[in-house]
């Protein structure tokens, strides 16, 4: 099941949110938007109260899929870092979105960082196999969102944080 929240009245919108997230990242967007649009925030799988945990582009474009249908089967979308991925990912693949607007999404075009993401990816996965989950994300953030290393272990929403358990179940994939 995808936990969703709608609100306003107009065209709709879909807010998709970052990996590290959950709908209630976009509720003053949401507030905002919502006197022009009908808003559509959903939690991602395996986030907020979304209770599925099994990850895949196609499962996640799926449930964008499903909240577009859900609005009327077409449907504006904005995405925020591994939100925006999903958005831009979602209308690649033909979900009907005649409008995208996207901020931060993770990707790159410069080839010392590509090298340096296939090593980072490298190493999440093998941090993954071995069960540390934890210092998975604990390198995703410092090492992609560029995060200082005294500040990722206790940022508030990583290790001991109200989210800590959706950033540790988003390294299954």
């Amino acid at each position: 099941m995808i936990a969703f929240e709608r609100e306003g009245r107009g065209p709709a919108v879909v807010l998709a949110h970052g990996a590290f997230a959950d709908r209630s990242a976009s509720a003053g967007l949401a507030g905002l938007l919502a006197e022009r649009f009908t808003v559509f925030r959903f939690d991602r799988r395996g986030r907020g109260n979304s209770g599925t945990t099994t990850h895949s582009v196609e499962l996640e474009v799926a449930d964008l899929a499903a909240i577009v249908a859900v609005a009327g089967g077409s449907a504006f979308a904005y995405g925020h870092s591994a939100g925006g991925a999903l958005v831009l990912e979602a209308a690649a693949r033909g979900v009907p979105l005649p409008r995208i607007a996207v901020y931060e999404p993770p990707y790159t075009v410069e080839p010392a960082r590509l090298a340096d993401s296939a090593r980072l990816a490298d190493r999440l996965r093998a941090l993954v196999a071995a069960g540390q989950r934890g210092d998975a994300v604990e390198l995703f953030l410092r090492v992609a969102a560029q995060l200082p290393a005294d500040v990722a272990p206790g940022w508030p929403r990583t290790r001991g944080g109200r989210s800590w358990p959706t950033c540790s179940c988003t390294t299954t994939r």
